[in-house]
This record gives C-alpha cells, sequence and structure tokens, in this order.
C-alpha cells in the first residue's frame, strides 16, 4: 500500500455538491437575487454622491481661503509708499512701467497703420492689393492665400 493510507483531502478546499434531485427557485429568491444588484447601483451612487460632496466642501474651502489671500494683498497693496514691502513695486514705479507699456503698445498701432498705408489698399482691384488684404486677414496662415499669392506671381511676371 505504500507510506500513505488513503488519499489525503485538503480541508479548506471547497467540495463540489451537485444534488441528485431537481432545484426549483421560487420568485421570492429570485427577486432577492436581483434586488442585490440594485443594492450595490445605489450603494456606488451614495458612494459618488459622498466623494461630490467632500470635493464641492474642500472647493469652498479653497476658495474661502483665495478669497482671504487676495482680500490680504489687496489691503497690502493700498498701503502707503512708506509702510510698503521692500519686494514690492511702489506706485510711482507702476506708473512709470504703466506709462512705457502705454507708448510702447502705441508705437506698435502706429507700425501696424504703417504697414497698411504702404501697400495702399485703396485700390481694391489690383492683384496686389487683394495679395496683401488676404495676407492680413490671415495673419500667420500664408497657405489660406495661395489663390491670391498665384495671381500676384503671374501679375509680376506680366510687368
Amino acid at each position: 500500500m505504500g507510506v500513505y493510507a488513503s488519499k489525503q483531502t485538503d480541508p479548506v478546499a471547497p467540495t463540489l455538491f451537485t444534488p441528485q434531485s431537481k432545484i426549483e427557485f421560487s420568485q421570492a429568491l429570485l427577486s432577492q437575487l436581483e434586488d442585490v444588484s440594485e443594492l450595490e447601483y445605489s450603494r456606488k451612487e451614495y458612494a459618488e454622491k459622498a466623494i461630490e460632496q467632500k470635493i464641492s466642501t474642500r472647493l469652498a474651502e479653497l476658495e474661502v481661503e483665495t478669497l482671504r489671500k487676495f482680500k490680504d494683498t489687496l489691503n497690502d497693496s493700498l498701503k502707503p509708499d512708506s509702510e510698503e514691502k521692500s519686494d514690492g513695486l511702489s506706485s510711482k514705479e507702476l506708473s512709470t512701467k504703466l506709462q512705457d507699456l502705454q507708448s510702447k503698445l502705441e508705437s506698435f498701432k502706429k507700425l501696424e497703420q504703417d504697414k497698411k498705408e504702404k501697400f495702399e489698399l485703396d485700390n481694391k482691384d489690383g492683384a496686389r492689393s487683394k495679395l496683401t488684404e488676404c495676407l492680413l486677414k490671415n495673419k500667420g496662415k500664408p497657405l489660406n492665400c495661395i489663390e491670391e499669392i498665384s495671381e500676384f506671381k503671374k501679375f509680376m511676371e506680366n510687368k
């Protein structure tokens, strides 16, 4: 017979039970099984709502904190120059920087106006004016004006 007297089974392993008689499930049991899936769905919804609530609470806290910091910064910036911190700008420095930016903006506007005047957009029939108008409308996208470019090339060859 050998070392082992009989085949040993694992006490933890489940055994498969196959009944010999026919088993019929009642309608009540089947409805309870369906309710389990609905219960899991409602648990899932409840968990999602709880997460959404936590997120909205945290966002509200962050909003309050941000508004508080903004008000503090605003109040600090409205203090007179003598009380101002060393890392901030004084109102005089800020106004000079603002004036510099305004003068640069005006010079860019003037440069753009000079470009338009240089190409004389008054003559709408010419190939050059059509090309210029198309390029100005499609700034940074010259491929949108392929037809106008080909007309302008023909116009320049005929000159």
